[in-house]
């Protein structure tokens, strides 16, 4: 099996703000991938409970990105949500995919960020994160690695996350249309073995059971930010 050659810029369904060279290399030194969830893995519509949706297609997408990684650097990306408001569905499909935590209720989000830097000894710079609007840019101002999620709804927002250059690609997929999804494919393409994955996961490896025996070990808190502390979810 043969490694797929790093996609050029042209290849990119979005758009991304800086040259290839620079975008792989950058993702290169990614140790960690968080996300935002309302909005960036629905379009932000919550049922009469209070819940908003996501879709298989994104969590296949996370997996495959999860593995390229592990297959890449021989171990298991941080990852995890954070979110300002508390979505328990959230937390159902992070502890089914073994994420490493979810932060709900985080309206400085900073905070999280911070939390996540010291339990798992990581630079901000390390870290990738996946984002669509203004609760979300005190971690984004922080991350080595911003994917700003296209709403049609805000140009004005998309505009100044360019113009101060707190995004480094924008999604042309919205949330609840699979943006997630279009984030993991070009992340695996520019880390330059997206075929390699795939074939791994097609023919249910060695490597991909190893992998998921890793993941399927990790537990996911809910962690919630009350009284000033970080704590679980009661």
């Amino acid at each position: 099996m043969q490694k797929h050659k790093h996609a050029h810029m042209s290849d990119m369904p979005g758009k991304l703000l800086m040259d290839a060279a620079t975008f792989s290399s950058r993702i290169s030194g990614i140790k960690a991938f968080l996300f935002d969830w309302d909005g960036v893995f629905n379009n932000g519509e919550k049922n009469i409970e209070g819940h908003s949706a996501y879709s298989e297609t994104d969590s296949m997408g996370i997996n495959m990105m999860r593995f390229h990684y592990h297959l890449l650097k021989n171990r298991m990306p941080v990852c995890a949500i954070i979110s300002g408001e508390h979505n328990l569905l959230s937390y159902k499909w992070a502890k089914r995919d073994h994420l490493h935590a979810v932060y709900a209720g985080f309206k400085h989000k900073e905070t999280a960020l911070e939390d996540i830097c010291t339990k798992y000894s990581l630079l901000p710079e390390e870290v990738l994160f996946v984002y669509d609007d203004v609760l979300d840019l005190s971690l984004a101002a922080k991350a080595g690695l911003r994917f700003l999620v296209h709403h049609a709804g805000n140009p004005a927002f998309e505009s100044f996350c360019i113009r101060h250059q707190l995004a480094d690609y924008v999604t042309r997929q919205e949330g609840g249309a699979h943006a997630v999804r279009e984030i993991s494919e070009v992340v695996m393409q520019h880390s330059g073995n997206y075929d390699l994955t795939i074939q791994h996961r097609m023919q249910y490896s060695k490597e991909y059971l190893a992998y998921l025996e890793e993941r399927d070990r990790i537990e996911t808190p809910f962690l919630v930010y009350k009284d000033g502390i970080i704590q679980p979810h009661s």
